[in-house]
């Protein structure tokens, strides 16, 4: 349970409570929380988590490919062989896999 204060809506305590809520304040049951203020509509938080993991991973891959994987691609590119494109595109599909999109 959350103790909020009126106005404002900050979450000032969590726990378990009992009785009535203290003058100025007021108990909400779950856990849903966004900078410090009840959240109302939970689809649109789960939504935004969602958002940013995609945007950590996306960063992740991007990374992971100037470091790993684009020198494997240039390879490929000068010599034009089977061997180095499997190279290459066997290390994208790990940094995928290591970096997935939610």
């Amino acid at each position: 349970m959350l103790l909020i204060e009126n106005g404002t809506g900050k979450v000032v305590g969590s726990g378990c409570f009992s009785g009535d809520a203290p003058e100025g304040f007021y108990y909400v049951d779950g856990p849903y929380v966004k900078g410090g203020e009840v959240v109302t509509n939970v689809a649109q938080v789960e939504e935004e988590i969602r958002e940013l993991f995609r945007k950590k991973a996306l960063s992740s891959r991007s990374e992971a490919y100037k470091l790993e994987s684009d020198s494997l691609y240039l390879e490929w590119q000068f010599d034009q062989t089977e061997e180095s494109e499997q190279v290459w595109r066997d290390k994208v599909t790990e940094i995928k896999a290591r970096y997935p999109l939610i």
